[in-house]
Formats: C-alpha cells, sequence, structure tokens
C-alpha cells in the first residue's frame, strides 16, 4: 500500500519535448484548424460590415455638408436681400409708390383726465 502511495504521488512529468510534441497534435487537430478557420471568416465578415458602414457614413457625411454649404450660400442672398429691402434709398423708393402726403405740421392731443379708458 505504502508502495502505491509512493508511485501514485509522484506522477510522470511531461518533459519539453514531450510537451512540444503534444501541442503540434493540438495545432494538427482537425477541430482545432476549423475553429481557426471559423475565426477567420467572422474576422473577415466583421471586416466587411465595418468597412462598408464607414464608407456609407462618410457618403451620409458629404451630403450632409453639402447641404450646409448650400444653405449658408442661400442665407447669405438672404441677408442681403434683407439689407437691400431696408435700405433708406428703397424706402423713399417705396413711399413714392404710396399715396401718402408729407405733413407740414403736427398737432399733439392733449387728454382731459387721467384715464385713457373706460369701461
Amino acid at each position: 500500500m505504502l508502495q502505491c502511495l509512493n508511485v501514485c504521488m509522484y506522477q510522470h512529468k511531461p518533459t519539453l519535448r514531450e510537451e512540444r510534441l503534444a501541442a503540434r497534435e493540438i495545432i494538427k487537430s482537425t477541430t482545432w484548424r476549423i475553429l481557426l478557420i471559423a475565426l477567420v471568416v467572422v474576422l473577415s465578415v466583421l471586416y466587411v460590415f465595418t468597412t462598408t458602414a464607414t464608407s456609407t457614413r462618410g457618403f451620409v457625411m458629404n451630403e450632409l455638408e453639402q447641404k450646409i454649404t448650400q444653405l449658408e450660400q442661400e442665407n447669405q442672398q438672404l441677408q442681403v436681400q434683407i439689407a437691400e429691402q431696408r435700405s433708406l434709398g428703397r424706402i423713399q423708393e417705396k413711399l413714392k409708390e404710396t399715396t401718402l402726403v408729407k405733413t407740414t405740421s403736427v398737432e399733439y392731443i392733449s387728454s382731459l383726465g387721467a384715464t385713457v379708458a373706460r369701461r
């Protein structure tokens, strides 16, 4: 019985050569190769999806930047039109088209009481 304990306690430790051979066997196994191929396929598909998503976002961003540029140009044109319409010369020109008469004197009305409105 004591002899069995000594043998059981001291199990065979694999040598470095045996460990290398075991590692080579794992690498050569069909399961390992299938897993490696599956991993490569999955990573390739993920790469294609991310590349496609990135290029699509770039295209959308380019369209939005063009739209922003177009809107900024329209805004500048509208600002110029507003400035032209507000100019004194334009206002005087519009006044000539109306039937308004220039006043010669201004009359002020004074209120009789302190109340302005009644119910």
